[in-house]
């Protein structure tokens, strides 16, 4: 094959592809939607610990970012990304998912 119509095959495809709105939705908006109910259904019914870490703070609230980064050492964590499941069980650090599957699963025991 040339170039031309290798150039032309790829600017068809991609045509088709812009003007197929079902499957734009299902690539770009599905996955929103779907990261937004398992998060909605993980977090229903708890509070957790720390929603986020306040970064670029103004001066003013200086106190209440020394507060936080006190408590998050007093509870242990001193590396990022650290999760903590049920509020007992804490893996700090990159892990592979395999890793963090198992946590969750010892979390879930009942103590």
């Amino acid at each position: 094959m040339n170039a031309r119509r290798v150039q032309a095959l790829v600017r068809r495809v991609v045509e088709e592809i812009r003007r197929d709105r079902p499957s734009l939705a299902l690539l770009f908006i599905a996955p929103i939607i779907l990261t937004g109910l398992v998060t909605f259904i993980l977090r229903e019914g708890q509070t957790p610990v720390v929603h986020a870490v306040i970064v670029g703070a103004a001066p003013a609230e200086a106190p209440l970012v020394g507060a936080l980064e006190a408590s998050l050492r007093g509870l242990g964590i001193s590396a990022v990304p650290t999760f903590i499941f049920d509020r007992k069980f804490g893996v700090s650090g990159a892990h592979p998912p395999e890793a963090l599957l198992a946590a969750m699963r010892e979390a879930a025991l009942p103590a």
